[in-house]
């Protein structure tokens, strides 16, 4: 009978300790998916408002003017006018022109564009048969070449009413799902997420 009791009193610790691993293995899993579910909560609400805040512009080539190329007085004031450029007789400030018959002269805006940076300066122009003759700086030295601001194509804001939308995919046409296929994954619709 005394073996009995200290088996049953073995059993029983044995049993009382399992039972306490177990109760300690669910209360760590609790906490465990509690803070995972936190961290996907911090995660999902910091970036669900940024999802769109920085816009994405899309320029065009910056427009560059050298010696010889064909350009006349005329497609020159339009292009400058498309890049927001106001004629003023003065050249007050930069982003504004002076036009003659034969001769422009723009005082340019300063700006980055891959890497490069392009100074604000006053620039002369002289037009020959619909090119350019000569360019001059405002101290009357040649210059080989003068680069104005690239165009601004697009923006891509959303939040700004502009034209990055997020619509549901029975809204897109079929003609467009077939030419991203056609260009990015020929073989999208043959394998299951991954394309060796």
């Amino acid at each position: 009978m005394a073996r009995r009791s200290r088996r049953a009193s073995k059993d029983g610790k044995l049993s009382r300790i399992r039972g306490l691993v177990l109760r300690l293995a669910a209360v760590a899993s609790m906490l465990a998916i509690a803070y995972g579910g936190y961290l996907a909560w911090m995660a999902t609400s910091e970036f669900e408002g940024r999802r769109w805040d920085i816009p994405a512009q899309v320029y065009a080539s910056p427009l560059e003017l050298y010696t010889g190329r064909a350009l006349s007085v005329e497609d020159l004031v339009a292009e400058l006018k498309g890049l927001g450029y106001r004629e003023d007789p003065r050249l007050i400030g930069p982003g504004t022109y002076r036009a003659g018959l034969a001769r422009l002269e723009i005082a340019t805006r300063g700006f980055s564009f891959a890497g490069d940076t392009e100074p604000e300066q006053l620039v002369a122009i002289s037009f020959v048969g619909g090119r350019i003759a000569a360019l001059r700086d405002s101290s009357g030295s040649r210059t080989p070449i003068v680069r104005l601001n690239p165009l601004l194509i697009g923006s891509v804001f959303a939040s700004h009413g502009e034209d990055r939308l997020i619509v549901a995919p029975g809204d897109i046409p079929p003609l467009l799902t077939d030419t991203l296929k056609a260009v990015e994954d020929r073989r999208f619709d043959s394998h299951f997420g991954v394309d060796p």
